[in-house]
């Protein structure tokens, strides 16, 4: 119920416009009931005032007083406060959000009055009040939606209503982005936008925000289009783009709009198909002819990275053309194509798009490469410039050719990503980078991998890659520093190699598997490093080739199982520690010249037929454990030179001469490994082997003990 109202004789109830303050002031007056009422939809009420009881102090006062105040309030009722009328105005609106659910609790105020904050009520409801008048821009938050700015005009005393405001979700814009009508005619329109992930869509479309119709897709997908049919020449179409996630809430895009154009063009071609590249900046496009009798000629369209749509074809393509070649494609840029079906009047069809199509060839400019548009094609070379840097990001998937189309680059007949300027490949374990084979099954020679050269643009860097099907090697690194680490190559030709490099950053994590020659090339490196890498089926693990005294190649916690050798190479100074290096059939490490000073082999485990042979040079060799499981090794350690040194500390087994051309020191032993075996095979020794304290310092002899150095 509301209040009892008691007023003085001759008043009206309505408090005269704009003296609210004057009647709250009235030392007589008091309002029943606390605080400000209000109207359903916020505004203050301007009644409810009534004379204290007749109990209260001011009831007690002289009756001339009374009859005095009643004077007062009828000569204002008559004639106003004399006060200034306020040039402020309000705002009346209520929130939905997309799908049209009342927002509830979201904050609006006014940038203009920003002390001055309303909520909306469970109805969806807000009232702003005291708005300066004239142009106001209205802030709405809300933690489940976009935070939206809107700009209303206020009129001075005046109350301006808004039936509806939209609030969109506020992570359905990261989801579903570059919503537009890419192509609208007389009947059709083509919307095109992309998702964050492959999925199914919907469009609503209507001539009002109420939509009314939908057309959707049947397989995911990340770039989309649609083409909306059946709609009425010359009118406005609103739109949205729409999924459902699987926890079964629908996420929506903006309310988009486009207007349909003026009288009928024919059917616009069924499909647009790309011929191929035939050569550097050549792409072949072919259509089928539109099936109206309406239609007389055709135009071709262009968009350039994603960009606006150019006309191709100045003139008008014939009736009976279906094919088209684009001269002027440019290395390093994706190309989509439309084409356009028109009658005699010049009225279009709707546009129909080709696939998207990437050009390789000469980057000149940075080109960043991204999971949303993988896979990407690779027919020919990606040859980056100096200058010019290349970014693939996690998750790309490259399916490379087997013939080099254009015949660019150092090898004219396989396809190769040849790096003069910088290339930035970082995967991640969840979503590493891949290579694979474009036609089918690979050979070892299906391409020529990443070759990267001098440039002076900054150092490359390449992290859980995974290589395939590369000659001569996955990766070549030539006269400047490369990082490479968690790298992952398989069935090539050779795996990496550095040249001429003098402080590249340490090969790191790296697994190489079915390397028909080295997995590791190393050749004129003042200082180089492998650490925690695995080598299976390998011609030969690391290949090392010193040109200078200065030159030093250090390798801890590797593994390498090889067909032919291990290590092998010409070392000036070398440390080989920690190491597990099994070659059955082979020789373990072959040191072809080790004549400096400092070149040592320490706490290893090695399995072959032939454990260690030096041809040149005395390396220190001390802590290992070598073996032959069989125990029908030739050599354990083998000296062709004529130096004839000792070695102290080793532990070998398993062969017919474990010395020869040289001889065993101190700790020298010749134990049984006790390995702790298994499938696959274990080489930690067991808990009671003699072996876990036969090294220099008592402790575990081979892979698994502790080297100093």
């Amino acid at each position: 119920m509301s209040p009892e109202r008691h007023l003085p004789t001759g008043t009206t109830s309505e408090v005269p416009p704009g003296c609210q303050e004057g009647w709250r002031e009235a030392p007589a007056l008091r309002h029943a009931g606390g605080p400000t009422p209000t109207t359903s939809e916020g505004s203050p009420r301007r009644h409810g005032w009534r004379l204290a009881s007749p109990g209260s102090p001011i009831a007690r006062r002289p009756a001339a007083r009374l009859a005095a105040l009643a004077l007062l309030i009828v000569i204002s009722a008559s004639v106003g406060c004399g006060l200034r009328q306020p040039q402020t105005g309000s705002l009346h609106g209520r929130l939905l959000d997309a799908a049209g659910n009342v927002v509830v609790y979201a904050q609006v105020y006014s940038l203009f009055a920003e002390e001055e904050k309303v909520w909306s009520g469970t109805d969806g409801v807000f009232y702003l009040s005291e708005l300066p008048a004239g142009r106001n821009q209205i802030v709405i938050t809300h933690a489940s939606y976009t935070r939206e700015v809107r700009e209303f005009v206020i009129p001075a005393n005046e109350t301006v209503r808004v039936e509806e405001i939209r609030l969109n979700q506020g992570g359905a814009v990261k989801f579903i982005s570059q919503v537009r009508a890419d192509t609208v005619g007389s009947s059709t329109a083509v919307v095109t936008w992309k998702t964050y992930k492959p999925l199914v869509c919907e469009v609503e479309y209507g001539p009002t925000q109420s939509y009314g119709q939908t057309v959707g897709e049947h397989d995911p997908a990340e770039d989309h289009a649609l083409t909306l049919t059946g709609l009425t020449p010359e009118t406005l179409y609103h739109f949205r783009v729409r999924f459902t996630d699987s926890s079964s809430v629908t996420w929506y895009s903006y309310d988009l709009s486009f207007k349909t154009s003026a009288g009928d063009g024919p059917t616009p071609p069924p499909a647009v198909r790309l011929a191929g590249l035939p050569a550097y900046g050549l792409v072949d496009v072919a259509w089928d002819l539109s099936t109206s009798t309406s239609a007389v000629s055709y135009q071709v369209w262009r968009s350039d990275n994603d960009g606006p749509w150019a006309l191709m074809t100045t003139d008008l393509l014939d009736r009976d053309t279906a094919a088209w070649q684009d001269q002027t494609a440019v290395g390093g840029h994706f190309y989509r194509y439309g084409v356009v079906a028109r009658n005699v009047l010049g009225g279009p069809s709707a546009m129909t798009l080709s696939p998207r199509v990437f050009m390789p060839g000469f980057l000149t400019q940075d080109l960043r490469l991204t999971a949303s548009g993988s896979p990407y094609i690779l027919v020919s070379d990606l040859i980056v410039a100096v200058g010019v840097t290349l970014t693939v990001e996690p998750g790309v998937d490259i399916r490379v050719a087997s013939v080099d189309t254009f015949r660019l680059g150092e090898d004219p007949d396989r396809v190769e990503i040849l790096v003069q300027g910088r290339v930035s490949m970082l995967g991640t374990a969840d979503a590493p980078i891949g290579f694979s084979a474009l036609d089918g099954a690979a050979s070892r020679a299906h391409w020529g991998g990443i070759r990267i050269r001098p440039g002076g643009t900054g150092n490359s860097e390449l992290s859980y890659v995974r290589l395939f099907g590369c000659s001569p090697y996955a990766v070549h690194v030539d006269g400047v520093a490369a990082s490479l680490q968690n790298l992952a190559i398989r069935y090539t030709q050779g795996g990496v190699r550095f040249d001429d490099t003098r402080n590249a950053p340490a090969l790191t994590a790296c697994t190489f598997d079915d390397v028909a020659s080295a997995a590791i090339s190393v050749r004129g490196c003042r200082r180089f490093s492998i650490e925690g890498c695995t080598v299976t089926d390998a011609g030969v693990g690391v290949w090392h080739e010193a040109q200078e005294a200065e030159e030093r190649l250090t390798m801890r916690e590797t593994h390498i199982h090889a067909i032919s050798r291990g290590v092998t190479g010409r070392f000036s100074r070398s440390v080989f520690a920690n190491c597990l290096v099994t070659c059955p059939d082979g020789i373990g490490f072959d040191y072809l010249a080790a004549d400096g000073a400092e070149n040592d082999l320490d706490h290893c485990t090695v399995v072959a037929d032939i454990g260690i042979r030096i041809a040149s040079g005395t390396p220190r060799v001390k802590n290992n454990l070598v073996v032959n499981l069989d125990g029908d090794g030739t050599y354990g350690i083998q000296v062709t030179g004529p130096a004839g040194p000792i070695f102290s500390y080793n532990n070998l087994s398993g062969f017919a001469t474990a010395y020869q051309g040289c001889s065993g020191g101190a700790g020298a032993a010749s134990f049984a490994p006790d390995f702790v075996g298994g499938n696959p095979y274990d080489y930690h020794l067991q808990p009671a082997s003699a072996l876990r304290l036969a090294d220099q310092y008592g402790l575990e002899i081979g892979r698994y003990g502790k080297s100093y150095l």
